[in-house]
């Protein structure tokens, strides 16, 4: 049986280099590549007029932080 509609807040999801959906028996799932800390939120599902959902939360490295040590000055 495949999936009727994949939502992630509130915009409908395709499979495509992004996500792969994928079903084993009654057993449907969704496979983020890469995810990132945008990818957090609402997924939901709809099929046969049954609905379900879940949230994600993706944790990560802070990126573009920037560390700085103050040098004295010498002149020789």
């Amino acid at each position: 049986m495949a999936l009727n509609t994949l939502f992630f807040t509130p915009q409908e999801l395709f499979p495509g280099s992004k996500y792969k959906f994928k079903s084993e028996n009654c057993v449907h799932s969704i496979i983020i590549s890469k995810p990132t800390v945008e990818d957090m939120g609402r997924y939901s599902v709809e099929c046969m007029g049954i609905s379900c959902a879940a949230i994600l939360t993706v944790q990560g490295l802070c990126h573009g932080l920037l560390f700085c040590l103050l040098l004295s000055l010498s002149r020789s």
